[in-house]
């Protein structure tokens, strides 16, 4: 008895077997040719689209910081726009280089929530000198704004992990996220220090 076909199963070549035979015979196997290609394709999107977020936060916060620094320079936290202003500049030049490596420029991009952590910098910094917590807010929107970059990096660094020829632009990665995270760690502390000076003085105004 004749075995009814089955998509997928080997058959003998036959000069004479119809076309779609044959393309049902070897169509499974192209869709398992095709598939890693895909998967890349895939890879590359995300890649390409958490560099754009990257780029396009650090290129606007070094923006905002230029503007701030001129109007912070002798103020109570002119040294740390300015220091911000030097890490935007940096990480955004490291963001593109890394990107040209990979091949993938930095392009446009639609970034809401990038967009909108920088308004509310933006936002904090328009507040009045006279309003005693200007600093601290402006702090903490900064300290914001790190966390989502981190994230952003480490994305960024998943991404190209999955690649084994990408191994040092993966370390390359992880070294951004390292800075971003250690200033992340000065904004804590010293977000910590106006609090704790700001309770001091309270308690000394109740005494």
């Amino acid at each position: 008895m004749k075995k009814p076909f089955r998509e997928g199963r080997l058959l003998p070549f036959r000069p004479d077997a119809p076309i779609g035979t044959v393309l049902a015979v070897t169509q499974p196997y192209m869709k398992n040719i095709e598939r890693p290609w895909e998967v890349q394709r895939e890879h590359r999107a995300r890649q390409q689209t958490v560099i754009n977020e990257i780029h396009f936060t650090h290129d606007r916060m070094s923006r905002l910081m230029r503007a701030m620094t001129a109007r912070e320079t002798k103020g109570p936290i002119g040294d740390l726009i300015t220091a911000q202003h030097a890490h935007h500049l940096m990480a955004l030049r490291g963001i593109i280089s890394l990107a040209l490596d990979l091949g993938a420029p930095p392009g446009p991009c639609v970034c809401a929530e990038g967009a909108a952590l920088v308004e509310a910098v933006y936002t904090a910094d328009r507040a009045p000198r006279a309003d005693v917590n200007r600093a601290l807010r402006i702090m903490e929107r900064l300290l914001e704004v790190h966390r989502y970059v981190i994230g952003l990096w480490s994305r960024l660094a998943d991404e190209l992990k999955l690649l084994a020829d990408d191994v040092e632009l993966y370390r390359t990665a992880i070294k951004c996220q390292t800075r971003e995270a250690d200033l992340h760690r000065s904004l804590v502390r010293a977000i910590a220090g106006i609090r704790g000076g700001s309770h001091e003085s309270g308690a000394m105004r109740s005494a």
